[in-house]
């Protein structure tokens, strides 16, 4: 038996048999990654305010009738294993699936008990052989005492709690509805009686009585009094019950208005003109590309321009664009160079987002990466907003004009190509100005400016949401100015020389491609950076496998930028190459499957296992010769990462055989010196979160 997540599933529930038990048992031992994902399953399904999947919507992945196909194992192995690929990259799809399968369990598990009299009742309705006149009866094997008994103790078990008429003699199942009738009819003639005796009376008193009779009171008139009385009691118990219906339908109500909040509608197809594109002095020079629903093409916005509901607006590396709504809301994407940050750099470059149309929000936004800066600009009054990111939704109240909350979101692999799991999520949340009331899931937060209560934190494995937090200072990644040094002040000169550029006269590829040949590194680096931005494959890939030896730089940033943009979803990795289908744009850049499969194991994760292993570093410098300058880059990347002294080797995957020969030679003394693997291996340099 396989472990797959339906065995895994069945076997914490605990419906196989004792043998195949032992069998996943003894799997489950030998695996860590079994472990790990029998250790998520059982954290998912006990999580507080995990929402439910999209049913509809960009983020709908299957509907319930494939989950019920899947559990079922209905589907086929393509659909099985999209199914779990889903279940592997989010915690809500991972929670349906085990708490369906936990629910069918617990239901389906239990035997149907079914009364043997009511079996017999059943089969009773059938107008059978036995119905015939002609034919005997059968022998009917009739017991009496203490096995009769026996039966009906048996049946009473099965009853549980239903009633035991049917099993009395067969003559009380047509005496006792008769009987009841008879009473139904005696009881309807005396209160006609009553009521025309009662009319009559009344008639009397008011046409043939004397003055005596009609001022005496009667047994009628009492009568007539507690009728009166009882009316009033009715009357007054309705107006109590249409209370309580009121009561009832307010809360209806609420329970709708909070099923709203726990499952927020799918964001608005419509698409609308909601705003306009400002363009500011700032601190960074502004740059705002745009691409229209369903189209792969991104055009640059003109100042001033229209932006509208569906399109996907994105600030590539080093610029900042403003998009002020029509309501006062506005949006700021900021783009991220590791220049401009004084600190380690964020796994995040551009900024892009979608917006939607909202008629209950002042803003309806979905975050798909990099940092963003939410303000209120209203002449007086709150701002709602709503925030979507992956299967999250955040409403953020902006209390006041000039309030501004910080958003950032990034994406990086922590696992091996082909593993199964999708890179993981990273979210957070600061208020920089005024006050904001947070809606999360079920619950409500105020925040303020640190060093109050100002930040949460999620990412898409793990608790999930953490906070709030009350940092002592303000994040310095929120910092917009740009730092005096020389690296961003040479960084911030190329930005300016690439918005110049920007002037539709020529592509936008074709600018970035010419600027790769600059002889200044900051021109070579910030365009490979905006390649990936603008998800142009084929020109990264040529600048990963760039032959000039000078240009190191350019394959360092594009391994860089590669292993940034498959972070951004699950599906990223596929565009690069599928394994399965034998795809991809490595495959229509001459690759061969071989070699295209080395290239995204070196573009992914190596585990710390990995890293303790000789066998992984054998592997990484036999790359150091391969034929492909692409692949000996990505391996000499984390060699010298894992090994910095390496560095001394002074190996250039460009060079020719003679010179990488030399270096090669280097590094395979240190394995047999047994230098490697190190005693610890060192992370690399950047926010890829390890290699």
């Amino acid at each position: 038996m396989r472990l797959t997540l339906r065995t895994l599933l069945a076997y914490l529930d605990d419906t196989l048999d004792p043998a195949e038990i032992r069998e996943i048992g003894q799997k489950v031992a030998e695996s860590d990654a079994a472990q790990d994902l029998i250790a998520r399953i059982k954290q998912v399904t006990r999580r507080r305010r995990l929402t439910t999947p999209p049913v509809t919507g960009p983020g709908a992945k299957f509907d319930p009738n494939t989950i019920a196909e899947y559990l079922d194992n209905l589907l086929s192995a393509e659909q099985i294993a999209e199914v779990e690929k889903t279940c592997m990259e989010s915690d809500v799809h991972l929670a349906e699936i085990a708490s369906c399968h936990q629910i069918l369990t617990l239901v389906l598990g239990e035997p149907v008990l079914v009364p043997p009299t009511a079996k017999q009742r059943m089969y009773g309705l059938v107008q059978g052989r036995e119905a015939q006149p002609k034919r005997k009866p059968a022998t009917a094997a009739a017991s009496n005492g203490a096995g009769d008994g026996a039966k009906h103790d048996a049946d009473e078990t099965l009853l549980l709690g239903l009633p035991l008429y049917h099993r009395q003699a067969a003559w009380l199942r047509w005496v006792l509805p008769l009987g009841a009738a008879c009473l139904l009819l005696i009881i309807g003639f005396f209160i006609v009686q009553s009521i025309l005796s009662g009319a009559g009376r009344r008639q009397v008193a008011q046409n043939g009585g004397n003055k005596e009779t009609a001022n005496s009171t009667s047994p009628s008139t009492e009568s007539e009094k507690k009728e009166t009385n009882a009316d009033k009691e009715t009357k007054k118990d309705d107006k109590e019950t249409k209370k309580d219906d009121k009561e009832t339908k307010k809360d209806d109500k609420e329970t709708k208005k909070d099923d709203n909040l726990q499952r927020p509608a799918p964001p608005s197809k419509d698409v609308r003109e909601l705003g306009s594109y400002d363009v500011r002095a700032g601190a960074l020079p502004s740059v705002l590309f745009q691409q229209p629903a369903e189209k792969d093409q991104w055009q640059r916005m003109r100042p001033n321009g229209v932006v509208s509901s569906q399109d996907v607006l994105m600030s590539p590396p080093g610029f900042s664009s403003e998009l002020h709504l029509r309501n006062g809301v506005h949006v700021q994407l900021l783009g991220n160079v590791p220049e401009f940050l004084s600190l380690p750099p964020f796994p995040f470059l551009e900024s892009a987002v979608v917006l939607h149309v909202g008629d209950d929000f002042d803003l309806d936004l979905t975050f798909d990466r990099g940092r963003v800066v939410l303000s209120n600009h209203k002449n007086e009054g709150a701002a709602r907003c709503r925030v979507r990111f992956h299967s999250e939704v955040w409403d953020l109240i902006l209390e006041d004009p000039g309030t501004e909350v910080g958003l950032y979101l990034s994406g990086r692999h922590l696992d091996r190509f082909e593993s199964g799991v999708g890179p993981v999520a990273e979210f957070s949340l600061c208020v920089l100005k005024g006050k904001v009331v947070a809606h999360i899931g079920h619950e409500q937060f105020t925040l303020h400016p640190p060093p109050d209560s100002a930040a949460f934190i999620w990412d898409s494995v793990g608790v999930g949401m953490q906070g709030p937090f009350a940092p002592k200072e303000m994040p310095r990644y929120w910092d917009k100015s740009v730092p005096d040094t020389a690296p961003a002040s040479e960084m911030r000169l190329a930005v300016n020389e690439l918005q110049e550029k920007m002037t539709g006269k020529t592509t936008l590829e074709s600018v970035l491609v010419t600027n790769i040949k600059s002889e200044r590194p900051s021109v070579r680096k910030l365009a490979v950076r905006c390649l990936g931005a603008i998800d142009d494959l084929p020109h990264l890939l040529d600048a990963l496998g760039d032959e000039d030896p000078t240009h190191s730089d350019v394959r360092v940033e594009a391994i860089e930028v590669l292993r940034n943009w498959i972070g951004r979803n699950a599906d990223q990795d596929k565009k690069l190459y599928n394994k399965k289908d034998g795809t991809g744009i490595l495959i229509d850049k001459k690759y061969k499957e071989g070699q295209a499969e080395i290239v995204m194991q070196l573009l992914h994760y190596l585990s710390e296992e990995e890293r303790g292993k000789a066998e992984t570093y054998e592997a990484l410098i036999d790359y150091l010769m391969h034929n492909k300058l692409a692949i000996r880059e990505l391996a000499y990347w984390h060699l010298w990462r894992l090994y910095p002294k390496g560095l001394d080797f002074n190996y250039n995957p460009a060079l020719g055989t003679e010179e990488r020969t030399k270096a090669y030679q280097k590094w395979q003394q240190v394995l047999k010196d047994g230098k490697l693997p190190p005693p610890k291996a060192h992370a690399p340099a950047g926010g890829s979160g390890g290699i």
